[in-house]
């Protein structure tokens, strides 16, 4: 049986790790380790800079998620980090006339 990925996830602006919960506690009880830090909001660089700290940490293949902001953060990882298997990007959509959709 292949070991399951660790997880990280990355909470958007106006928001901090804790909006993760519901989400923390389904991944765990189907055995993952997740992550969900902090993030000090200050500027792009500074969280980038915080997520490669917390990616450092992580023993073995690592699944990032972020939503909204936290999207961006992951996006500016690059490519230089080994550890990462998979990056998911979660946002919000409204349908609007004509079956069309906007993200929002």
């Amino acid at each position: 049986m292949t070991a399951l990925p660790n997880i990280v996830l990355v909470h958007g602006a106006w928001a901090d790790g804790s909006s993760w919960s519901a989400v923390i506690e389904h991944l765990q009880a189907d055995g993952y380790t997740v992550t969900a830090p902090q993030f000090p909001m200050t500027r792009l660089a500074d969280d980038v800079a915080r997520l490669r700290q917390v990616l450092a940490r992580q023993n073995g293949p690592t699944l990032v998620a972020g939503h909204s902001y936290g999207g961006q953060i992951i996006t500016a990882l690059g490519t230089d980090t080994p550890n990462v298997v998979g990056l998911v990007i979660t946002t919000a959509a409204e349908a609007v006339a004509a079956a069309t959709s906007a993200l929002i």
